[in-house]
């Protein structure tokens, strides 16, 4: 159903709903934000089959003033589940390109979500790619029961250079802005919780500490995009974890 067709209830709201917006330098014909969800159509591959264009052009042609795709992988190592769609390779950046265009087409706006699955892996351990699964500290379980090891300054810096190289493909291929998925037990996440964040260097303890590597991601995708190329930072308010974050 066309957006432009529901019942906008109080005028006072809806007039402002379905009037244009500003992310930044990306202005939107509205403010209604299709936020990342999952969907069944992520190849075993990592790229996207056309039951996934066809939905995301649906998406945009209903109105929708922008949409932000599902969590893509910005490596093979970064990987959370086996149908999960990725932006590492030319092959799955091509097949997110058949998703920008049917969106643009439709008059859409997409903003392409990039994550890290750290330990919230969900995989056996015979198809995690690098064959360990990092994460702030060492010693803890993921998901699929594999322990897992402690980031080291050359692994921080690797994941830094991938989020970078993604967002500046996002960029040149037409991406509308980028997201990063610092919510849901996901790596950046999992820096900022104190539950899985038990490092005593400055990337661990205090709240800055936690929030250091993610704010240098974003800086550096900053330098190399410019100011043109919104960025925005999906978080969990609140962790659900005793000890964890929380709103206020």
């Amino acid at each position: 159903q066309s957006l432009m067709t529901l019942d906008k209830g109080d005028v006072s709201m809806a007039s402002k709903l379905f009037t244009a917006g500003q992310i930044g330098t990306l202005t939107l014909p509205n403010r209604v934000i299709r936020s990342a969800t999952q969907d069944p159509f992520g190849r075993r591959d990592g790229t996207c089959a056309p039951e996934q264009v066809e939905l995301y052009r649906e998406i945009a042609a209903a109105g929708t003033g922008a949409i932000i795709t599902a969590y893509s992988y910005i490596s093979p190592e970064a990987r959370s589940t086996g149908i999960q769609v990725g932006f590492a390779t030319p092959e799955q950046r091509a097949s997110q390109k058949e998703v920008l265009d049917a969106v643009h087409a439709a008059g859409g706006r997409l903003i392409l979500q990039l994550m890290h699955a750290g330990m919230n892996v969900f995989m056996p351990e015979k198809h995690v790619a690098g064959g360990k699964l990092l994460a702030p500290s060492g010693g803890m379980k993921a998901p699929n029961e594999m322990e897992t090891t402690e980031i080291t300054a050359a692994d921080r810096e690797k994941i830094r250079n991938d989020f970078v190289d993604a967002a500046k493909a996002a960029q040149e291929m037409g991406f509308d802005g980028i997201q990063l998925h610092c919510a849901h037990g996901y790596l950046l996440s999992q820096f900022l919780d104190p539950n899985t964040n038990h490092r005593t260097d400055e990337y661990g303890g205090s709240a800055e500490n936690r929030a250091r590597f993610l704010c240098e991601i974003i800086d550096e995708i900053h330098k190399t995009c410019g100011d043109d190329m919104p960025i925005l930072v999906r978080i969990s308010a609140d962790d659900l974890m005793p000890d964890g974050n929380r709103i206020a």
